[in-house]
This record gives C-alpha cells, structure tokens and sequence, in this order.
C-alpha cells in the first residue's frame, strides 16, 4: 500500500512533482473518505522497534554524560569528542537509512548538547575538568556561537527536520547570551520578552513560509514547518502575553482572550495547532481570573476552568473543519488564501 511517506520520497527523488502528488493524495482520501483523514499528520515511529531503539539511544547519551561529567581534564573533552563521533555514525545508520524519526530526534538532542560542552569545554578561560557543565561567561558565549553553525552542519548532511528547531532555539539562545555576557543580568531581564517575541515571529515566518512552499504537505518541508510552528509558537504567545499575567486585572484579561481569539484564527488559516496550543494556559489564566474575581472558591475555580479549557479544545478539535471552511471560504479567491492547505470537506 501506497502512504503519504512513499509519495514524498517519490517526490524527493523526482519521480512525480509536488501537483501530482498532491493530486493523488486528494483522490485517496476522496475514495476512503474525509472523516478518515488526519489534516495534520506527524509520525514519531514507524514501529515499537523505534521506540527500543530510541531507548537505547538514550541510555548510551546519559552513560557518556556521566562519564563525561565526573572526568577530569583532558579526558572530559575526549569523551564528549567520541559522543559526537558516535552519535554521528549512529545518525548515519538511524536518518539517512533507516528514516526512524524519534530516534533521529534523540541523536539530534544529545549531539547538541556534547558539542556545546566540547565547544565550552574548548574557549578559552573555561576551567575543564568538573566543570565543564558550569556557566563561565567567555565560554558560554564562545560555545553557543561555534554550536549554530555545527548543527547548521548536521541538518545540512541529515536533513532532519526536527533539527531546525534545534537551529531556531540555538540562534536565540546567541542573542541571549549576548544580551547577558556584555550588558549583564539587568540588561537581559529587561530586553529578554522583546528578543523572545522578535526569534519568535522570525521563526513563524520561517515556518510559514515552509507552509507556502508545499500547500499539499507532501514533502519533507511539511515537517520542517512543523517543528519551526512549535518552536515559534509559546516564544510568540509567552512574548506578548506573560506581560499581562504579572499586572492580572479586568483590561490584562481582555487583551489576553482578544490574543487566543487571534491566534485561533491564524491556527485555523494555516492548519496548524501549535499557536492555539501555546496559548492554552493564558485562556485558562483569563478564566480562573474571571471566577476568581466574582469570589468563587479555589477548587471550584480550578474545576470549571479546566473544564471549559477542555471544552474549547475538544470543541475546536471535533469542529477544526467546519471552523476553518466558515473562516477561508470567503477569501477563495485571495492569491495569499490559495497558498494555504487546501479545504477539505466539514
């Protein structure tokens, strides 16, 4: 049987162009039927076996960590320098071969991380030895500027689309660390919430336009705007919201439900979840607010707003097409609507 996966590869390798997988597509799930079809696949495993092997995975990481950890100079930048080499070679086998995603996503993990602790464990004034998970400014800033361009390297030769989020969230961890290295701790908590709006509306229109590049969502570039969607969204919703939550009153939660309204009306254009998701815990915030102030009790504030989150979400889940024909239908004939997954029916 033909999947989705077969059809991207297909895609990858020029056998068919994006329109007519696509097109295939369409007619598949015409043929099974709408109800049938997700609008927002992602797979973590093709079998337990990736599951087994992501365990594995994970349990060589933390061994080589320990190791690492408690070793002294310079046998602590030997054992990060063989984690890299062998979570390389693992990648070789695990994403180019085998394709297995959440395996791939913990190769990708804990090669960041011991590269960053060889990387620090290299700039200069760093202490070595036992400390080399500790924070020294001059080596944390060398280390996170020479970690962007190392997986900039590894996505290049792997080509995992989780690893762009890695890439996003390294980048703005440089400008924090620039922020906190040359204007200190006060200059960071000061410009901290506007740096992490701004990485964040960088990396949604990175995402979208991943989104733009392939409406179908037949490659690979599908999953790249994925991941990008769900590094950008609580950067994007925790920048312009988290102000309101620290002075909470009648006009802070009116401007937080007005946030949610908009947020769900862009997750309903793009078909994606994430930015709805992100902003779940403010909508929850504005509601236990609105009981609390009418003097309800705290058990009975935090059951009804967990149920009426609740509702929303289900709500919006059961009726996320209906919602999203009643919002695009209008605009079909807009060039910027028609680069948007297409409507299927409600």
């Amino acid at each position: 049987m033909i999947t989705r996966d077969d059809l991207a590869a297909a895609v990858d390798e020029g056998v068919l162009t994006e329109t007519q997988a696509a097109a295939l597509i369409a007619r598949a799930e015409s043929r099974a039927g709408a109800a049938d079809v997700d609008d927002e696949r992602f797979r973590f495993f093709n079998g337990f076996n990736d599951v087994f092997l992501a365990l594995g995975i994970l349990l060589v990481g933390m061994a080589l960590g320990i190791f690492q950890k408690y070793a002294h100079r310079p046998l602590d930048m030997i054992i990060a320098a063989i984690a890299v080499a062998v979570l390389w070679l693992l990648g070789e086998v695990v994403i180019r071969r085998k394709r297995a995603v959440l395996p791939s996503i913990f190769i990708s993990v804990l090669i960041m991380m011991f590269a960053f602790a060889l990387l620090n464990a290299l700039a200069p004034g760093h202490g070595g030895g036992r400390e080399i998970f500790r924070v020294f400014p001059s080596a944390t800033l060398t280390g996170t500027y020479a970690l962007l361009p190392f997986m900039i390297v590894f996505y290049l030769r792997f080509r995992l689309p989780f690893t762009l989020g890695t890439i996003a969230m390294v980048a703005y961890a440089c400008g924090l660390v620039t922020l906190w290295r040359f204007g200190g701790a006060e200059t960071l908590a000061a410009w901290v919430l506007l740096l992490t709006l701004g990485a964040g509306f960088a990396i949604f229109a990175a995402a979208v336009a991943y989104d733009f590049s392939d409406p179908g969502r037949v490659t690979r570039r599908a999953d790249c705007a994925f991941w990008l969607h769900l590094t950008a969204a609580p950067m994007i919703t925790h920048g312009l919201m988290s102000g309101y939550v620290a002075r909470l009153d009648g006009g802070a939660v009116t401007t937080m439900l007005m946030g949610f309204a908009v947020l769900a009306i862009v997750s309903l254009a793009l078909d994606r979840r994430a930015p709805l998701v992100s902003a779940l815990i403010y909508l929850g915030i504005s509601i236990g607010y609105l009981f609390t102030s009418i003097q309800m009790s705290s058990w009975l504030t935090y059951g009804v707003t967990l149920l009426l989150v609740g509702a929303v979400v289900v709500t919006m889940g059961l009726a996320w097409r209906p919602l999203r024909r009643a919002l695009l239908s209008p605009f079909r004939g807009v060039a910027l609507v028609r680069r948007l997954p297409p409507l299927h029916p409600a």
